[in-house]
């Protein structure tokens, strides 16, 4: 069973268990406005709360995954706390992709520009077509980032490398961010999406609980074996007496495939 929904520039089709959300605004190469950047985080959040939402797939309208905030119409704030707000509201996309227990994978095509590669960059799994353009751009008008791209960038491409890529603005092809590590996986241009939700279909398949223990751990690095140990016992234990597991168990001995439920 499947159904959308649309709003002016978000649209979203659940089926078969992954919530596809694109960003639905190509004349304006799906620039995210303040409005828009409310409507992603809403999709993404009640996302993870829903039974029957098993895995997220991100995308962009139009060939293009996301140029980042659209500056048409941005202004100069000097007001500091309307500033900040402005900056936890672009904030918010990151934490809803992150915090929640389902996994997310971008689709990416064209650019992925600015606040477009953080929150492509905020996924468990980036999917990117050869010929796609990702840059962090946000020097480019001015700014340092936002959207949890200072956390994201270098652990995906190294300290080093991030700052060089904000500094000066690079921009990268889709075969460059596989090299360095920017994106997860190369996918003929035209078919991000599909290989993306392909991805999602196979998480979708796998055991909830499981899957929402390992993105916790990876979204909250350890900084020492000892915590590492530490975070396995509190994740891996209780997993250990879940319905899940016993299914798992069970498929295998009756050489079945398992079929979980997150309990």
């Amino acid at each position: 069973m499947s159904s959308n929904e649309t709003s002016s520039d978000i649209e979203h089709l659940d089926d078969a268990g992954v919530r596809s959300i694109i960003i639905n605004r190509p004349h304006r190469k799906n620039a995210l406005d303040i409005p828009m950047r409310k409507q992603l985080t809403d999709l993404v959040t009640a996302a993870h709360t829903d039974p029957d939402i098993r895995a997220i797939v991100l995308t962009g309208a139009g060939a293009t995954f996301c140029s980042g905030a659209d500056v048409v119409g941005m202004e100069q704030q000097k007001d500091l706390a309307k500033a900040r707000a402005r900056v936890e509201t672009a904030q918010k996309i990151a934490r809803s992709i992150c915090s929640g227990p389902t996994p997310v994978i971008a689709a990416v095509e064209g650019v992925a520009f600015g606040a477009g590669l953080a929150i492509a960059l905020a996924c468990d799994y980036v999917v990117a077509t050869p010929d796609a353009r990702l840059s962090a751009a946000f020097v480019n008008v001015g700014l340092s980032g936002d959207v949890g791209i200072m956390f994201s960038l270098p652990r995906r491409v190294g300290p080093s490398r991030a700052r060089a890529m904000m500094m000066l603005a690079q921009t990268v092809d889709g075969s460059e961010a596989l090299r360095i590590g920017l994106v997860d996986e190369l996918t003929e241009p035209g078919h991000a999406l599909a290989r993306a939700t392909e991805v999602a279909t196979t998480l979708a398949a796998r055991p909830p609980l499981a899957i929402a223990a390992i993105k916790k751990a990876y979204a909250e690095p350890p900084a020492s074996l000892e915590d590492a140990l530490e975070t396995e016992l509190g994740l891996q234990a209780p997993l250990l007496g879940s319905e899940d597991f016993l299914e798992a168990i069970t498929a295998f001995k009756d050489k079945r495939k398992p079929s979980y439920t997150g309990t």
